[in-house]
């Protein structure tokens, strides 16, 4: 009986395979489960400098068809953590976002629309987590000075007005995006503020920039400081593990990280992000600014 080209092809690729199989000697694999490496934490997004402030203004329909595919388990991107700005009156990247209290007397955490982008995901997903971090904040704070009581005072005062408003905690609470990381009595003063106030949920991450030798040398030689901070994150991390944070037992995060256009080109820029942050930097969480551009 004749075979046509395929048909013979067909045959002598099970042929060959059959040959490689038996070639291959047997090996036994043991998966233990008790050995147990850094835990993925997620993947998050960041809105911030003005780049949501669109979304808002997008009909209906279409906004919340977005908000789905952002938020919602198990679909679309199905996001693990929203990072959002605490807006300062101050120019930011692509904007100003509105402080929530202009002035001393000030307070409306519903002003601009990060407290209604919470909501929203949120309503969605009331496990997705939740962090908030500075820019800048306004001349009132502090007089000038970002890293003072008054300032220990008014992030303190967000993080109350945003459980009032969503009625959720921010579970995370940075310090001051790409900008120095502060003071060990600062650090001190803000767990301890957020502590007294019922807020011991709300966790210090550490840095939001590049890994600064100051700070790595500080909380090498201070364990009281340690225990201060829940972790560590820095912006497009391109380096070797930091063997530090490892050991000091902290979350080290990719805080802001891809910037990629938003083609299949970017998408899978952003898929090799996430597998390298986690494989090569063991970093356990990834978060990609922005959460949308729309600015």
């Amino acid at each position: 009986v004749s075979q046509s080209p395929v048909t013979m092809s067909i045959l002598l690729f099970l042929l060959w395979v059959s040959t490689i199989t038996n070639l291959i000697p047997c090996a036994a694999i043991l998966l233990d489960d008790a050995n147990v490496a850094h835990t993925f934490d997620g993947v998050g997004a960041l809105s911030a400098g003005a780049s949501s402030r669109l979304l808002w203004d997008y009909p209906d329909e279409a906004r919340e068809e977005i908000l789905d595919i952002l938020f919602k388990p198990r679909y679309g991107a199905s996001l693990q953590m929203l990072k959002l700005e605490i807006g300062g009156d101050t120019q930011s990247t692509d904007g100003t976002e509105a402080s929530y209290a202009h002035h001393r007397e000030d307070r409306d955490c519903s002003r601009g629309y990060e407290t209604w982008l919470t909501r929203e995901a949120k309503k969605r997903n009331p496990s997705i987590l939740t962090w908030g971090l500075s820019w800048g904040i306004p001349g009132w704070v502090g007089n000038g000075s970002f890293f003072s009581k008054d300032d220990v005072q008014y992030q303190v005062d967000w993080v109350q007005c945003m459980q009032q408003q969503t009625n959720a905690t921010m579970d995370f609470l940075g310090v001051w995006n790409e900008r120095p990381w502060g003071t060990v009595d600062y650090i001190h003063d803000l767990r301890t503020a957020l502590n007294e106030a019922g807020l011991r949920d709300t966790h210090i991450v550490m840095l939001d920039g590049e890994l600064d030798a100051d700070f790595v040398a500080t909380a090498n030689g201070n364990p009281a400081f340690r225990d201060d901070f829940y972790g560590v994150g820095l912006h497009y991390p391109c380096d070797v593990p930091s063997q530090d944070v490892q050991r000091w037992g902290k979350r080290y995060w990719s805080s802001e990280d891809a910037s990629t256009a938003a083609d299949w080109p970017g998408a899978g820029c952003w898929g090799r992000m996430l597998t390298q942050n986690y494989v090569r930097m063991n970093m356990t969480m990834s978060i990609v600014w922005s959460l949308i551009w729309s600015a």
